[in-house]
């Protein structure tokens, strides 16, 4: 193999080659691969963690009242009284007076108008909370249960009728209907009491729409 050179002299490699002798050119140098990447071993390699910042306190007091509201007994409205009290800022502050509407009991009749005006309020003031719904159901009870008073509790039974879920909008559309028949309006009372879905009422309720309109 090689190159054969035929006349005069060729100078390759430091070498002088004559002629009729053979000169063989290099090999062209190898391709290198491309470097590799360094491996890592992902256990013995530290890994930078950033720690959370700490919780706030009304956070982890929160929380605190949360694993209180999941104990049955009298601890609860208690638990909320005080981190209302301690935070009155906190962005949880609107839920944990919400619940603590949704847990008291209903007011005695001499109560009853001061805490309906303080409850329409909150509602006014929280129209698009997440209970706000539940609360004009504990609105409308106070108006009917606490004052005898129908009119007052009918624009809350309305919104939960037609908001709520289909349990308590079943509830309030027999609390119109019934609030109707009491008032003398019988024609209204038996248009509403006929879009009631019964089932979904509790006993005692069911039984009064039944008096009231006999399915």
């Amino acid at each position: 193999g090689g190159v054969l050179v035929r006349s005069g002299a060729v100078v390759a490699d430091g070498r002088t080659f004559g002629a009729g002798e053979r000169w063989t050119p290099p090999a062209p140098p190898a391709e290198q691969a491309p470097p590799r990447e360094p491996v890592v071993d992902p256990v013995q390699t530290p890994v930078a963690v950033v720690a959370p910042p700490p919780s706030r306190p009304d956070v982890v007091a929160w929380r605190d009242v949360l694993a209180q509201l999941e104990q049955p007994g009298a601890g609860q409205a208690a638990a909320l009284a005080q981190f209302l009290a301690a935070y009155p800022d906190s962005p949880f502050t609107a839920e944990a007076e919400a619940l603590g509407w949704l847990l008291a009991p209903l007011p005695a009749p001499a109560r009853a108008p001061a805490a309906l005006d303080a409850l329409e309020a909150w509602i006014a003031g929280h129209p698009d909370a997440g209970r706000t719904v539940a609360l004009h159901a504990r609105a409308a009870a106070i108006a009917r249960e606490a004052l005898h008073d129908c009119a007052r509790a009918e624009v809350h039974d309305w919104v939960v009728a037609r908001a709520g879920a289909p349990g308590p909008a079943a509830e309030a559309r027999a609390f119109l209907g019934l609030c109707a028949a009491s008032s003398g309006q019988a024609e209204r009372a038996a248009a509403l009491l006929a879009e009631v879905d019964r089932a979904a009422l509790p006993p005692d309720l069911r039984a009064a729409v039944d008096r009231a309109a006999p399915p």
